[in-house]
């Protein structure tokens, strides 16, 4: 029987950013992670060199024009392990606060339903109130000047929806994106409400 022998180091901790315009797959946006270096213990045959600890991932969806600060926890499914066992949590700050905002005057057209079932018809109203409330874009003030409402996109996942049970429901929408490729720097930020229809064909 072989005993792994298990390599110990000191790592810079990361996060890695997810749903992010172009641009940003490039240049990703500055950001800390308290503690900045944890050491690491792991077996190099069950994984490669590790040069950093990721702590988790960031949706661009949910960073605001501000300091950003989300809280992970440890997670044992790591793929190196932590030598401190009594620590519990890391803490990141995105400081997104160098962007400006925009509040669109209208609810967007195209709506996109995913998850459909085969011989059901649906159909879906967004909430005005609470898109006009809770949704923002997100980017530079130069590449906000020139977008409207006809430049976003609203996917609804209706997969969750019990069509033998439910003909109304209401969804809380997060899937709302940019989706023209002229417009790299931004993105969207909120979640709003809506109420899909169902019935059978």
């Amino acid at each position: 029987m072989t005993i792994p022998v298990y390599i110990t180091k000191d790592v810079p901790t990361e996060v890695k950013f997810v749903g992010q315009p172009e641009i940003y797959s490039q240049d990703p946006p500055s950001y800390s992670v308290s503690p900045s270096q944890v050491s690491v213990s792991y077996n190099p045959q069950d994984v490669q060199q590790i040069e950093s600890f990721s702590v988790g991932t960031i949706d661009f969806r949910s960073l605001d024009n501000k300091v950003n600060k989300f809280t992970y926890t440890v997670d044992e499914t790591m793929s190196a392990s932590l030598t401190d066992k009594e620590f519990k949590e890391f803490t990141v700050s995105v400081d997104m606060s160098n962007m400006s905002s925009l509040i669109l005057e209208s609810v967007p057209s195209k709506i996109v339903l995913s998850g459909k079932v085969d011989g059901y018809n649906y159909s879906a109203k967004i909430n005005e109130v609470s898109f006009l409330d809770k949704i923002k874009i997100i980017g530079p003030s130069d590449s906000l000047k020139n977008i409207t409402a006809d430049d976003i996109q609203i996917e609804i996942n209706v997969s969750g929806i019990d069509v033998e049970n439910e003909e109304v429901k209401v969804l809380e929408i997060t899937n709302i994106s940019i989706p023209s490729a002229d417009i790299d720097d931004c993105w969207v930020y909120g979640s709003c409400n809506a109420t899909v229809t169902v019935e059978e064909e």
